[in-house]
């Protein structure tokens, strides 16, 4: 009985580990969480550091370069920036442009008699140029960032950037205008009685306002579009053509399409630039026709400057 007890208490201790070492693990859900490790803290980003001044001319301030530009005949500022950022940012009233790396070639412009103030946007190509023009024995006042001026309350000069030279840029009669001078021109008449046309004319020769008056004959619609065109296209009143063409009556310029011989219009200018013309029709003479274009030339007279 003994022996068969033992013999079982051994095959149960043998038995037990490994029962243990068959049993399955609890499901991924039962276990505890885990903390996941504390992530690295990550370092601002760090701001890009400000060129340091390095050169031996000194950089003046708003203060000192007031004080020299107050005294223009003592001083000469060289921009070593390009164009592009002149125009951009902005400068100094008056200057000398030669751009950094071309100073060396260009000394012989540069009069050794004056105090040189060097520009630039912050003031390192300016600096740079200015240790080398006292190098070679020119007399430097400072040097200086125009955007360093601008942030301590100085004012800088913006320079319009040039025109497109594919671009052709025109002063033109406007609709409004041209309506205000053939009704004014065509009331000057008919409050004198006379029954007239009027027609104004563009840059171009092309018809912006026409006026047919009551009881005026059919030429005179024809007739008054003719002496604006030939007035815009001579540049002159058309009283004035007539003269030319009485003084050489073998004038070829009588002959072209739209022209007449006949006073009663007169260009419409801005300055010298003939921008149109107005011509009145219908009057009896070309003298009292020229007169009512006057009187609506005279009605926008303010507004063609």
């Amino acid at each position: 009985m003994r022996s068969f007890l033992m013999v079982t208490t051994a095959l149960t201790l043998l038995a037990s580990p490994l029962a243990l070492a068959q049993t399955p693990p609890p499901p991924a859900s039962a276990l505890p969480p885990v903390a996941a490790p504390a992530a690295a803290p990550t370092a601002a980003p760090a701001a890009a550091p400000t060129a340091e001044y390095k050169y031996k001319t000194p950089k003046l301030k708003r203060a000192e370069l007031d004080a020299l530009l107050a005294k223009p005949d003592q001083i000469l500022v060289i921009d070593v920036r390009r164009p592009d950022e002149v125009t951009t940012i902005g400068g100094l009233p008056v200057f000398l442009n030669i751009q950094a790396k071309d100073v060396e070639k260009n000394l012989a412009y540069i009069p050794k008699d004056r105090a040189i103030v060097t520009v630039s946007n912050h003031a390192g190509r300016a600096g740079a140029a200015a240790d080398f023009l006292a190098a070679h024995g020119y007399k430097v006042a400072g040097a200086v960032g125009v955007e360093n001026y601008e942030e301590e309350g100085g004012t800088l000069t913006k320079i319009a950037p040039p025109a497109n030279p594919h671009v052709v840029t025109e002063k033109s009669l406007s609709t409004t205008s041209a309506l205000t001078i053939a009704q004014t021109a065509y009331d000057s008449c008919t409050q004198q009685g006379y029954h007239v046309s009027v027609h104004v004319v563009g840059r171009e020769g092309q018809i912006l306002a026409a006026l047919r008056g009551d009881g005026s004959s059919p030429h005179t619609f024809e007739n008054s579009q003719r002496k604006a065109y030939t007035s815009r296209t001579f540049k002159i009143p058309s009283g004035e053509f007539a003269q030319r063409v009485k003084d050489n009556p073998t004038s070829s310029a009588v002959h072209l399409a739209g022209v007449i011989a006949a006073q009663g219009a007169l260009p419409i200018k801005i300055g010298d630039d003939v921008i149109g013309a107005v011509g009145v029709s219908g009057a009896p003479g070309g003298d009292k026709d020229e007169a009512c274009s006057k009187a609506g030339i005279d009605k926008v007279a303010d507004q063609l400057k």
